[in-house]
């Protein structure tokens, strides 16, 4: 079973996470063949995207093949669903009663 993450390092884990989907996403979008522009990217700030029970996350796997498909299991036991690299997560699982 793994181990828990010491609570400073949760901080941690979200910022890579949060990292990690928006360069997927900028990843995704120029094998697209899409450009960002400088203007598009110049009014940006940190926001919380996901879940709203304190942004924690056991574990994150995507789909080969898919870059914009990834699923995220929190320490509650939700599981998560985003299917446009991070933009918006839909719960999949989030009624069960983990203890």
């Amino acid at each position: 079973m793994p181990q828990a993450l010491h609570p400073r390092h949760h901080h941690t884990a979200i910022r890579f996470l949060a990292c990690f989907v928006f360069l997927a996403t900028l990843l995704a979008l120029s094998i697209c063949g899409q450009q960002l522009s400088d203007d598009l990217l110049h009014g940006l700030s940190w926001r919380l995207i996901g879940t709203t029970r304190g942004g924690r996350v056991t574990a994150v796997s995507g789909i080969a093949g898919d870059p914009k498909t990834y699923y995220m299991g929190t320490p509650g036991g939700g599981v998560w669903k985003t299917t446009n690299g991070g933009v918006t997560w839909s719960a999949i699982f989030d009624k069960a009663n983990v203890a």
